[in-house]
């Protein structure tokens, strides 16, 4: 487990009692105006607003393996993380380093998930739970694959009126629908933080106004639900030529966001 350390920036002072206005320190137009931009304006937009984090974390780790498979997660005295602090990670694929060191350092309880694993061949640990599902925007089986909503999978395992310590989205592109839901539904109201992927080397971001528009989407309803980033990571084997912007720019960021409720 190594320390992240991340240059501060100025954030108002909050507390949980008079929460900040749902909009401040986010830039992004409603959906119907960014439908009126050109390609070069999403463009700018988007790589522009992944270019600074919104809020400081004065003690972030990485937990798990530096790449691929850790992720990063603030442990100030607000989201400090004790027994029995609860995490769900889904998408763990065959990288386990982040969930193992969750539930030993940490203790805590630990739910992992991919519906590409029937087994993970990794030795048992009493307070790491491996479930061979995903996480989508319904509930069902499709390609023979188990997928159920945030909402029911908090039922399932007992958590619907329990505070999430931690949620990891490694599951491009399928976050793009899945936390459109999840918030919707309030399913998110109770998470203290929330690390996700955009994109990954195999799935770089495309060029296109639908591409550029779904995930400003994301990212703004994030934000305007209370959501704010305080460390954002590129993922340096996605770096490509942009014919839109006529530079070289990242396709690919693991963003991990703090609820401000909890602040």
């Amino acid at each position: 487990m190594e320390l992240v350390y991340k240059e501060q920036v100025e954030v108002m002072q909050t507390t949980s009692a008079t929460p900040p206005p749902k909009f401040e320190g986010c830039m992004i137009p409603p959906h119907f105006d960014l439908a009126t931009y050109n390609l070069s304006r999403l463009a700018a937009l988007y790589h522009k607003y992944l270019s600074a984090e919104q809020i400081p974390c004065k003690q972030g780790v990485r937990v798990g393996k530096t790449r691929p498979g850790g992720w990063d997660v603030c442990i100030d005295e607000e989201f400090s993380l004790a027994d029995p602090c609860v995490v769900y990670a889904f998408g763990v694929g065959k990288y386990f380093s982040f969930t193992e060191e969750m539930a030993k350092t940490f203790g805590c309880f630990v739910y992992a998930f991919d519906p590409g694993l029937k087994r993970t061949g990794r030795r048992h640990l009493e307070r790491l739970l491996f479930s061979p599902e995903g996480i989508n925007n319904y509930t069902g089986i499709i390609n023979h694959r188990r997928m159920r909503t945030l909402k029911d999978i908090r039922h399932h395992y007992g958590h619907s009126n329990r505070t999430i310590d931690v949620i990891t989205l490694d599951i491009t592109p399928t976050e793009l629908v899945v936390i459109p839901h999840a918030l919707e539904n309030g399913d998110l109201h109770s998470v203290k933080q929330l690390n996700i992927r955009l994109g990954n080397p195999a799935l770089i971001l495309r060029e296109t106004a639908d591409a550029y528009i779904s995930r400003l989407d994301v990212l703004r309803d994030l934000c305007f639900f209370g959501f704010r980033s305080w460390i954002i990571n590129e993922d340096n084997k996605c770096l490509f030529h942009s014919e839109v912007m006529h530079k070289h720019v990242i396709g690919c960021h693991e963003i991990s966001f703090l609820n401000l409720r909890y602040i």
